[in-house]
């Protein structure tokens, strides 16, 4: 009996796992990304709107936002997706 009551308790934790959603941390709190792009090696800057969890997929996430180089200024959207995520413990 105890046997397979753990049988289909990991069988439960199998079955309902989810990533977690942390689609607030890719707003990175209204602050822009910078970065650089092409070979001259211009910066880029880019501001998450919007981001949200595929409620299906919830390892993909779609996200838009603006983007500017020099005074380039543009729209942008897409998804991407984790297929894993590491958790770490801190120190502090």
């Amino acid at each position: 009996m105890k046997k397979l009551l753990f049988f289909l308790v990991l069988i439960s934790n199998f079955a309902f796992a989810q990533m977690p959603n942390i689609s607030n941390v890719w707003l990175n709190n209204s602050k822009p990304y910078i970065g650089t792009i092409g070979n001259d090696k211009e910066t880029i800057k880019l501001k998450i709107e919007i981001s949200e969890q595929d409620k299906k997929k919830d390892q993909e996430y779609f996200v838009s936002g603006y983007s500017l180089v020099e005074n380039n200024h543009s729209k942008f959207e897409g998804k991407f997706k984790l297929p894993n995520i590491k958790t770490q413990k801190i120190k502090v």
